[in-house]
């Protein structure tokens, strides 16, 4: 019952001065549409937020053991990105994308790369996922509880050119509706960072004689601005679509012995060169965990629109709810593909 329409039916009641003693007198037995309690759509909303912090609780965990794995890949002490703050900052996006009936007019995300340093991905069964390889989009199927890692902008730079941010995009897709949750490991922005005054550049134990640095020390604010400014950068000069499925297997045990550590590091580093991304398994994230945080974006992009304006901002805020991230910005035309 429309709250208006509500309010009308309780103040005509009001009107008969008969009070809820005379509905009694007059024999009704159950209690009347205009007494039921408004349903509490916000406690909904706050379980669906529980899961997503325990979800996020898993990413980050996970995180930090890639970021040692990268750390190792290089020589580095395990701990040396986390130290500089690669991993101070975690934040995800939920993306729900109804399914499109003309896919030949619309992208459901354009091309672009992470501005983080690593970004760490989970897509259901539907999948979607392209990435930008040799001037080719290639599909990135999904696979059963795989999680996908990709390389950003910043482990790029700091990498000095060593490992490689990945341009991907999502298509429109007749199929739907598809649900991913994006998660971005990167530095704080504001003067609460403890990391707040540091710039980022090459890092210095990866530079040599032949090898000298290719960017500039930048603070993250710059390097954010930096990048936003060439978001539109030009498509790739020939599309081809492809699939691929690389992926790196390991299980949180087998990283204590020496010899399958090297091995699953050894992995990392040749996929995040060749690739910019992996698909992982054996990540230790129940699957469980895995299905509750996917339903619960489902379930909350599915509710009533009334409930969800409650959540619409634009402003930065713990949560909050909005449309696509790059609505403003230029959307480069379609190219067309040719499957090979």
């Amino acid at each position: 019952m429309e709250d208006s329409e509500r309010v009308k039916i309780l103040k005509a009641f009001d009107e008969t001065k008969f009070g809820v003693k005379g509905l009694v007198d007059a024999g009704i037995t159950k209690i009347p549409h205009m007494f039921y309690h408004p349903p509490d759509h916000t406690k909904k909303i706050y379980s669906q937020l529980n899961i997503l912090v325990e979800y996020m609780n898993q990413v980050m965990k996970l995180g930090t053991i890639l970021l040692e794995l990268l750390s190792e890949a290089f020589g580095l002490n395990p701990s040396y990105l986390i130290d500089i703050g690669c991993s101070e900052r975690l934040s995800a996006f939920a993306h729900y994308y109804p399914a499109c009936s003309e896919t030949e007019l619309t992208l459901g995300t354009i091309k672009h790369a992470d501005v983080n340093f690593i970004s760490v991905l989970l897509q259901d069964h539907i999948g979607g996922l392209q990435v930008l390889h040799k001037d080719m989009w290639i599909d990135v199927p999904p696979l059963s509880a795989a999680l996908i890692v990709n390389i950003g902008d910043l482990l790029q730079q700091i990498t000095n050119d060593e490992l490689k941010s990945v341009h991907h995009r999502v298509p429109s897709n007749l199929v739907g509706p598809r649900v991913s949750i994006a998660s971005f490991f990167g530095t704080l922005t504001t003067r609460t960072s403890r990391f707040s005054c540091n710039t980022f550049g090459p890092i210095e134990e990866l530079l040599c004689v032949d090898d000298s640095a290719r960017y500039k020390e930048t603070s993250i604010q710059e390097f954010i601005v930096s990048c936003i400014t060439s978001i539109n950068s030009t498509s790739p000069r020939i599309l081809l679509l492809k699939t691929l499925q690389f992926k790196v297997v390991f299980s949180f045990h087998i990283l204590e012995d020496p010899c399958a550590r090297k091995r699953v590091v050894e992995s990392v580093r040749d996929a995040s060169e060749t690739f910019g991304f992996f698909q992982i398994v054996n990540h230790g994230i129940p699957l469980s965990t895995l299905e509750k945080i996917k339903d619960g974006v489902k379930s909350f992009f599915e509710q009533d629109s009334e409930v969800k304006k409650k959540f619409y901002t634009r402003e930065h805020r713990p949560f909050l709810y909005n449309s696509n991230f790059n609505l403003y910005v230029f959307i480069e035309p379609v190219s067309p593909t040719r499957v090979n």
